[in-house]
Parts: structure tokens; C-alpha cells; sequence
């Protein structure tokens, strides 16, 4: 953007806040601003795994509920992760917009919700819609 190549972009954190710092301004916030409470990103496995594999999914899954749930209350401690493992300039911090983690598992409902705004807004042609018995 800043070199005039493109117009927009989509990004996240710390990109986000580089942008802002650099005079660019902010439009929309995709995770946070469309479908509130919608699952924007998720984990997915291979049905073979999560059938031959009950365990490690199970415990996959409540690995990261709580971590998702400890995050959601510590934002000071996941912008320090970001400096650290990430390489986000501490001077960035301050203004990291965190993200919201998901705390539950994602449902029927949540999966149907997706799929009906893509058909609706015409990113998913009807046919291609996955039913509930592909998910």
C-alpha cells in the first residue's frame, strides 16, 4: 500500500497497528465487525484422523479451549507473546488491537451461519454448499 501498488489490503496484527502508525487509516476489522461471535478461524482434521485419533482430538480440543479462554483474559500477556515470539516492536504494543479467541468448540450452528452468508452474498454458488452430513 504504502508504495502505491495496491489500494487496500486485508491483514492482521501487528500489521494492522504498522499500518496505522504509517498513516493509513482503518475501514473494517473482518473477525470482529461482520458476524460478532462467528468463528473466523479454525482448526480442521481429516475425518479419517479424528475417527482413528479420539484422543488426541479430545485433547487437542481442551488444550486449546483453555488456552483460547486464558488469552481472551490476558490481553498484556499475548501482546508480550507477540514481542517475543512473533517480533512485533514493543513500541507497537500499546496499540495491538488483540483478537477475541474462540472459547467453545465450533457448532452445527456456527457452520450453517458460514456457509448461508457465503451463498447469500454470492461467494458460494448454492450447489457447492456443503450439507451438515459433509461437515
Amino acid at each position: 500500500m504504502k508504495s502505491g501498488r495496491v489500494d487496500a489490503a486485508v491483514t492482521g496484527e501487528p500489521l494492522i497497528s504498522m499500518a496505522l502508525g504509517m498513516g493509513m487509516s482503518y475501514v473494517l476489522n473482518q473477525e470482529r465487525e461482520t458476524v460478532a461471535g462467528s468463528a473466523t478461524f479454525v482448526f480442521v482434521a481429516a475425518k479419517s484422523y479424528i475417527k482413528s485419533h479420539p484422543a488426541v482430538i479430545s485433547a487437542f480440543t481442551t488444550a486449546m479451549t483453555a488456552a483460547n479462554a486464558a488469552a481472551n483474559s490476558d490481553a498484556a500477556t499475548i501482546k508480550q507473546i507477540m514481542i517475543q515470539q512473533d517480533q512485533v516492536p514493543a513500541p507497537l504494543a500499546p496499540s495491538i488491537v488483540v483478537p477475541t479467541f474462540g472459547s467453545a468448540a465450533v457448532s452445527a450452528k456456527d457452520i450453517q451461519t458460514t456457509t448461508d452468508l457465503l451463498v447469500n452474498n454470492g461467494q458460494l454458488p448454492a450447489a457447492d454448499a456443503p450439507t451438515p452430513e459433509e461437515w
